[in-house]
């Protein structure tokens, strides 16, 4: 705020001196004027020289006072006259540098458009020098619109003396079209003549492409909201269409998400388990319905068919053949078979689902099954039995030619296959009947298995196979039942001794793991075909290698050992490779638990007849 006073009172100062000094004069004429007067009246009536050489030299003192006031009064006034005109000098200059340094595009024309000036935002703007522009109009960079736009545009600044204002499509020197925002005003002297125009450009290309772009994202908003309707009532007919679907399957259909929530529940699951519709959407399905094994007990949460689904990501199935119960909301159950399938999203598991049927007519189909199976092999028992009697009888009585032996001798060793055939569909009977009881007793494994080692051990020389059964503890008790144990041993080593051609190694190991055992027993016999690998626990299955290496199976010893496992509430598997030989893995528990029934298996002869 100094500077600016101080520049005001270094021009009123001077003026307001100059005005002084000609007050002073004003005033010493005045008075110089009287004097006089009075001095020639005096010197008039005295007529005396002496007044007038006085008058004389007041005059001459007044010219002289005149003249040094009017010097100081013309220099105070130049003084001032020159503050003044760097006053507004300086003013004008910054008006004109601010102008020259905006960056906006401004330009004078005169009254027919010639260009006067354009400051360096225009040359910046438009790519054209001063010099380019001096003498030309905007048409040097404009004449993109239509003539319409410059017929209304002249109409409004020159006829109508009006500012116009709207956005102009220009073309830069090196053709690079850009838009601006221009404002054009009428210059107007004194007269009310027009004597030019004054236009300002603002660069708003970056405003238009974001506008453009604005406008593309609305249009494609609008787009992907008509689309998103559309798809919206697709969805909608695809979910009637799919609900009907659901509700059209035969199975139960339960639809849970990763963690284990239900979310979908068909109308057939729903009757199967007596609730009403929704009830059990949003519960766990663990706190939904239970399932329970063959023998009542429940299924831990984490061996449920969703919970191993979820977890390892893979198919899980139950087949007819498994003892598997789902529990009903009045709390009697039914017996399922099913399908648990993971629901698989951008390689993540975000579900499963579960198909399943009530299989009780299956079950009660196969009871009957079972029943005639029982009774027909219980009937075929006295005639074989007879056959192999009269066979021995005649063997050891009669002396017979040698070729008459060897035909009584195939006889008796058909009867003998048929027996053990006779006795594994017994055995299939009583477990698929439900009627095979466990009778936990206290066993030493290594001793047992010892000595059914030495009980073939004619098979292993015949065969010239080396058996080893070297890597197990000193001695393992376990409270299980011993005929089972014995059945499923004896079938996986059957299998090994028949597979494995002559000069191969058949290798039994036994292991304590926790709570309970692991037998394993390996070979290195023809191995498993991979296309039969999935089938090998079926009743009556058997590979194509297999049924040429032996002829005589049954295909009936390995289902009767799964499900000796399964009485004694372990698992078998496998891992073979078709030439490679086969690995057969049991593991069971080290007290099993025990399980009314009324019969036991049959017990096996299967190196009996050797």
């Amino acid at each position: 705020m100094v500077d600016p006073i101080r520049k005001i009172l270094s021009i009123i100062l001077p003026i307001i001196i100059t005005g002084a000094l000609l007050i002073v004069v004003v005033m010493h004429f005045y008075v110089s004027y009287v004097f006089r007067i009075a001095i020639n009246i005096n010197a008039l009536s005295s007529n005396s020289a002496k007044m007038q050489d006085i008058g004389w030299f007041v005059g001459i003192i007044d010219l002289f006072v005149v003249f040094l006031t009017v010097s100081v009064s013309l220099v105070f006034f130049f003084i001032t006259m020159r503050r003044l005109k760097e006053f507004f000098a300086a003013d004008i200059e910054k008006y004109l540098l601010a102008i020259e340094s905006s960056s906006n595009h401004i330009i004078i024309t005169d009254s027919n458009g010639l260009i006067l000036y354009a400051n360096k935002g225009a040359e910046k703007m438009t790519g054209y020098t001063f010099q380019e522009m001096v003498g030309n109009t905007p048409r040097l960079w404009g004449a993109l619109m239509s003539g319409e736009f410059y017929k209304n545009l002249w109409q409004t600044i020159k006829y109508d003396r009006n500012v116009f204002c709207g956005e102009v499509k220009n073309r830069r020197k090196n053709q690079e079209e850009y838009f601006t925002l221009a404002h054009i005003s009428p210059m107007i002297d004194k007269y009310n003549n027009l004597i030019g125009f004054v236009a300002t450009e603002e660069d708003i290309t970056d405003h238009k492409q974001v506008e453009k772009e604005l406008d593309d994202a609305r249009v494609a908003t609008r787009n992907i909201l008509e689309d998103l309707q559309m798809e919206r009532e697709n969805l909608s007919q695809a979910k009637s269409r799919d609900d009907a679907i659901l509700s059209s399957i035969g199975d139960g259909l339960i639809a849970v998400d990763r963690d284990g929530t239900i979310i979908m529940m068909n109308g057939v699951a729903e009757n199967m388990f007596g609730c009403g519709s929704g009830e059990f959407l949003g519960k766990k399905f663990y706190e939904a319905f239970g399932s329970e094994d063959e023998r009542g007990d429940l299924v831990p949460r984490e061996k449920r068919e969703f919970s191993v689904t979820l977890t390892v990501g893979k198919k899980n199935v139950v087949t007819s053949a498994d003892a598997y119960y789902y529990i009903r909301k009045d709390g009697t159950r039914f017996p399922v078979a099913f399908t648990a399938s993971p629901i698989i999203f951008n390689d993540q598991i975000i579900g499963a689902i579960n198909i399943f049927r009530d299989i009780a007519t299956e079950k009660e189909l196969d009871r009957l099954k079972s029943e005639f199976v029982s009774l027909a092999s219980h009937q075929l028992r006295t005639p074989l039995t007879g056959i192999s009697w009269t066979v021995d009888l005649f063997l050891r009585k009669e002396k017979l030619p040698e070729k008459q032996r060897k035909y009584l001798k195939d006889i008796r060793l058909s009867a003998d296959r048929l027996n053990i055939l006779v006795e594994l569909l017994l055995s299939i009977s009583r477990i698929e009947s439900g009627r095979v009881g466990v009778v936990p007793e206290s066993v030493d494994l290594v001793e047992f298995i010892k000595n059914d080692l030495r009980g073939c051990s004619m098979l292993f020389e015949k065969k010239k196979l080396t058996s080893v059964f070297t890597n197990h503890p000193e001695k393992l008790i376990a409270i299980i039942d011993k005929s089972l144990f014995d059945y499923i041993f004896q079938n996986i080593l059957s299998n090994a001794i028949n597979y494995t051609p002559k000069g191969g190694m058949v290798e039994i190991v036994l292991k304590i793991k926790e709570d309970s055992a692991l037998l394993v027993i390996s070979d290195t016999g023809i191995g498993i075909p991979k296309e039969a690998q999935t089938r090998i626990f079926e009743k009556f299955f058997r590979a194509s290698n297999a049924v040429m290496a032996k002829p005589d199976g049954t295909g009936l010893g390995l289902y009767i050992a799964r499900e000796a496992v399964k009485l004694l509430g372990g698992k078998i598997w496998y891992e073979s490779n078709e030439g490679g030989g086969a690995v057969f893995y049991v593991e069971f528990p080290l007290a099993v638990k025990s399980l009314q029934g009324k019969v036991g298996l049959i017990p096996l002869k299967m190196f009996a007849h050797k």
